[in-house]
């Protein structure tokens, strides 16, 4: 079976919009007025493979993660958007790889878990987080919560705001230390 792109129907017409699939902006569909979901069965059909396939391991592909639930994504990304001041100044720090090339992520969920963190740096299953004045106050939640992380396979460093506003370099530092293992 061949498949062929379809010409779209115009907006607001045809299949209901959770089914249509979204227009990709890449270079597999740009021009070709093909959906996300047509070009996923295209691609699965010149690898010879079933459609119904999620995904597909490329011997190029680096070591996939365990993927958390989908409603901690949800919470996470509602997160970036109420980041602390804190969080802002250590994120512009490390983020697009500045510290030393490592990747990190923000407010990013833990497989597993029910939790999100402020700063992971994957490849050396390290966690960042940056406490509040609100963290005095909850102290055994902190230490069942970092238990939890821990329980993951993850290292867990803290720093307060206030060590992230007064001695950013001296944060980085150790984090730098944290993830070469000193």
């Amino acid at each position: 079976m061949a498949l062929t792109p379809q010409p779209l129907p115009p907006e607001g017409e045809g299949e209901p919009e959770e089914s249509s699939g979204s227009l990709l902006p890449d270079a597999n569909a740009e021009g070709l007025g093909m959906r996300a979901t047509d070009v996923r069965a295209l691609d699965a059909e010149v690898l010879g493979v079933s459609a119904n396939v999620k995904s597909l391991k490329v011997a190029s592909d680096p070591v996939r993660r365990p993927m958390a639930d989908p409603v901690m994504v949800d919470i996470a990304r509602d997160l970036r958007q109420r980041q602390t001041a804190a969080e802002q100044v250590l994120w512009e720090a490390l983020r697009g790889r500045r510290l030393d090339g490592i990747k990190f992520r923000r407010q990013h969920p833990i497989e597993n878990t029910a939790y999100v963190v402020d700063f992971l740096c994957y490849e050396s299953r390290l966690v960042v987080e940056i406490d509040g004045g609100i963290h005095d106050t909850q102290v055994e939640d902190d230490a069942i919560r970092q238990a939890n992380i821990e329980a993951q396979g993850y290292r867990v460093i803290r720093f307060r705001n206030e060590a992230v506003q007064a001695d950013l370099p001296g944060v980085l530092a150790a984090i730098r230390g944290a993830v070469r293992g000193e």
